[in-house]
Formats: structure tokens, sequence, C-alpha cells
């Protein structure tokens, strides 16, 4: 048992961010999320979690909180909601998104989740519930276990399964781009090292599609900073943006979005035992 959960740990940690990067590439897709955090009104991911847990003073941890979209409904629901992101620009972006749509006592902390000591703050078993809502913060395997640790009632994980876009599925076509597979993606170890822990999540698969008028200029940038990360040459990023450029309209970009998502909510205390 203890090395097949070693050797799961181990493949687990090939998914753990580069924090530091990361930093700057947050930055960058700041204004892209700050519009979205606006648009996304219906979030069925939270009327997933208020079936079977009330929020009304429960002590809630967003990691990975981007532009605010739960902080809001947390706060409405009741919670005392507390907040670590990376990215400062995202920080700036959930304080003032906050002002607008629900004012008041937030405890919200800018830094990367892998520098936080649960110990010398005093979170270790501090939280009803710890939430990530598909971050990088929740991969690899110290970053996993830390949530666990903050926790004294419920973790709620959503973490992509499938994600694809009408602009990138033209881009890939315009430079014969086909993604690599890097083996079973996140839900399966976190599922598998719970299962091994005697900790039996319940999984809820969620398809989703919208589609979105999106200021080019933003995502322009963000296509090029993403196939850039991915090691294409320079004249293939020059046939991108050109690409992107004639499906621009007056600053305007339409984008169809279609997603696969999983819900992964557990008890870590009542080991053995389904949550729901």
């Amino acid at each position: 048992m203890e090395k097949r959960i070693q050797k799961l740990e181990q493949e687990f940690d090939q998914f753990a961010r580069d924090y530091k990067a990361d930093e700057m590439m947050w930055d960058d897709r700041a204004r892209e999320l700050k519009i979205y955090a606006k648009e996304d009104k219906e979030l069925p991911a939270f009327d997933f979690l208020k079936e079977y847990m009330d929020l009304k003073g429960k002590r809630v941890l967003d990691v990975g909180f981007g532009s605010g979209k739960y902080l809001v409904p947390f706060k409405r629901a009741g919670a005392d909601v507390y907040g670590v992101e990376l990215s400062g620009k995202m920080v700036e972006n959930a304080k003032a998104f906050i002002e607008e749509e629900e004012p008041g006592e937030y405890h919200l902390y800018k830094g990367p989740w892998e520098e936080v000591d649960l110990k010398e703050r005093g979170w270790e078993n501090y939280f009803d519930l710890v939430f990530v809502s598909k971050s990088p913060v929740m991969n690899g395997t110290a970053n996993f276990e830390k949530l666990l640790k903050a926790s004294r009632d419920k973790v709620f994980l959503i973490t992509h399964i499938t994600k694809e876009d009408s602009v990138d599925q033209e881009i890939k076509k315009l430079i014969h781009w086909e993604e690599k597979s890097n083996g079973p993606g996140v839900l399966y170890y976190i599922y598998n090292l719970l299962y091994l822990k005697g900790i039996f999540p319940d999984v809820k698969m969620v398809e989703s599609e919208r589609r979105n008028i999106d200021k080019a200029s933003i995502m322009i940038q963000k296509y090029i900073h993403r196939y850039k990360n991915k090691g294409v040459s320079e004249e293939e990023i020059a046939l991108i943006r050109k690409k992107l450029e004639e499906l621009s309209a007056e600053d305007s970009m339409v984008l169809s979005h279609k997603s696969l998502s999983a819900y992964i909510l557990f008890d870590v205390l009542n080991r053995g035992k389904k949550c729901l």
C-alpha cells in the first residue's frame, strides 16, 4: 500500500507548478479573468455545494481565488471568507469586484500557497471548507496535502478534464499542432491518493458550453503567451498573431467554449465515509 501511494505521489508531482513563473502568467491574465468574474453570474459549482453544506457561520478558505468570483457568493451565504492568491493583480481585481458586489470583511492574502505556513498562521484544521477552483495550486503532493491539513471538515476541488475553445482550435489547425498526452490527469491522482488513504470522495462530472465576446487585445495576448510557453517557433507565433487579428473585429473576438469539469467533494476527518 505504501509503495503504491509513494508511486502515485511521485507521478502527481510532475503536475506541480513553478509558482514563480506562474505569478507572471496570472498577472498577465488578470484583465481577462476580471471580465469573466463580472460575467459569470451563474455558478453551478456553488449551487452544487449549497445542496450539501450550509455555509452560514462557516469559515471558508478559497485558495487561488483569482478575480474573486467565488468570494462574493461565499460571503453572501454568510461565511467568514479567507483567500490566498499568488497574483498581485488578481488580488487588486478581486478587491475591486468585492467592493462593487458585496463589500464587507474578507481576509485576503497575496502570496504563493507553497510558502503559507499553516502552523504559523494557526490554520491547521482551521477551516470548515477549503475550496480550489481550476487552479494549479492543487497540483503536486505537497500542495495537495496542505489543502487537506487546512480543513477540519470538507474540501471541495474543481478541476478541468477537457477544455477547448473555437479560437484555439483554429490555431491548432493553422500550425498543425497536436497536444502531447501527459498520461493520467489530476483527477486520477487526487481520487486514487484519497481512496488509498481511506477518504472516499464524491465526484460529479459537469459539461458546460458558453459563447463570449471578449476584448481582442486581451485574447491575442493570452494565446501568444500560451503558445510561446508551448515552445512554438517565432515564425509560427507570427502566423498565430496574424490569424488572431483576422478573427478580431473592432477589438472584439467571439469565442465558443466547451469543457468537462470534475467536482470533487470530500470529508477529511471521517475516513471510510462518503460526505454526501
